[in-house]
């Protein structure tokens, strides 16, 4: 267990008031410059690998590229390997779902359009329900 820093007590926090969504080590950074608080780029990826070791954060490095990695809350009730991602195209919410239609979908795949779908790998896009309820 690592040490309960400041600053890692400043990325939790960020990430508990972010509401689902996934966030990049640059947008970490200017959120936090935006309540005031100084942090080196350089110590914001030292904290999320920590973070991420410790099972505190999912770290995903597919969305943006393999130089973009984005992260957020880790949902402990679904492992990565069984799991697909939701992803909201208008408020960047981003969310880990285990969801058996979507393992029978997978199966599907595979059974009639000779397809191997990969969970933790799966994005799938489109609105949160927060946005569609707000017709965004």
């Amino acid at each position: 267990m690592a040490y309960k820093t400041k600053n890692r007590s400043l990325l939790v926090s960020l990430f508990e008031n972010s509401a689902g969504r996934a966030l990049s080590p640059t947008m970490i950074q200017e959120k936090l410059t935006q309540t005031g608080a100084s942090i080196g780029i350089a110590t914001i990826y030292r904290q999320l690998d920590s973070l991420v070791r410790d099972g505190v954060l999912q770290k995903d490095p597919g969305l943006g590229g393999p130089h973009c990695a984005l992260y957020s809350l880790n949902s402990h009730e679904v492992s990565n390997e069984d799991c697909f991602f939701l992803k909201c195209t208008s408020c960047g919410r981003f969310e880990k779902v285990g969801c058996e239609h979507l393992q029978e979908f997978r199966s599907h795949l595979l059974a009639h359009h000779s397809f191997l779908l990969q969970p933790g790998q799966t994005y799938l896009y489109g609105l949160c329900r927060f946005c569609a309820e707000r017709g965004k």
